[in-house]
């Protein structure tokens, strides 16, 4: 909780913020790939193949199609790329096997 300026009152960090200190005069903001409900003393850790919700109360799953690249620290889910595929929560883009072409990244069509 943290008072507002020339307040006595210490009102709830908001969702995506947190104070580790109660009476703190201030919220720091979570990191990406973290998120924290309103009123949070600290930040949680998204799962694999999450990011934050940009309300930063929770934490969303990368869609089918896309994938979070676990070496960049970019809250974005990626458009898999050429001939892959990807299922939700991905962290890499599968390649489809010869003779077959991905369909909008979703599934593997064989010629």
């Amino acid at each position: 909780m943290a008072p507002y300026t020339g307040s006595t009152v210490c009102l709830d960090c908001l969702s995506g913020s947190f104070s580790s200190t109660p009476g703190l005069a201030a919220c720091n903001g979570c990191a990406n790939r973290t998120y924290a409900p309103r009123g949070s003393h600290t930040c949680v850790p998204c799962g694999s193949g999450q990011v934050t919700h940009p309300v930063g109360d929770s934490c969303v799953n990368c869609p089918a199609g896309t994938f979070l690249d676990p070496a960049t620290d970019d809250n974005t889910c990626v458009t898999c790329e050429g001939n892959t595929i990807s299922g939700s929560n991905a962290t890499v883009c599968d390649p489809c096997l010869d003779g077959s072409v991905a369909v909008n990244h979703l599934y593997c069509l064989f010629w």
